[in-house]
């Protein structure tokens, strides 16, 4: 929820750091509440996709997306 409201106030980067500490708990928990967040932090970088911080951030997300499957 950190991530959301960063991006939400601009914080692109800093977004993508709270998703990137997001990404490092889910992979190694199973959480119905933390799998609830994956997709929409997903659907809400797709219009940064092509910002540095979230270029870098997108093989850990389809890392983490490829576990969880």
């Amino acid at each position: 929820m950190l991530a959301q409201r960063r991006l939400e106030y601009g914080q692109l980067d800093a977004a993508c750091d709270s998703w990137t500490r997001f990404l490092e708990d889910c992979e190694h928990i199973s959480s119905a509440r933390g799998d609830e967040h994956f997709e929409p932090m997903r659907m809400r970088l797709k219009p940064f996709r092509n910002a540095r911080a979230v270029r870098q951030l997108s093989p850990r997300i389809a890392e983490v997306a490829a576990l969880k499957a």
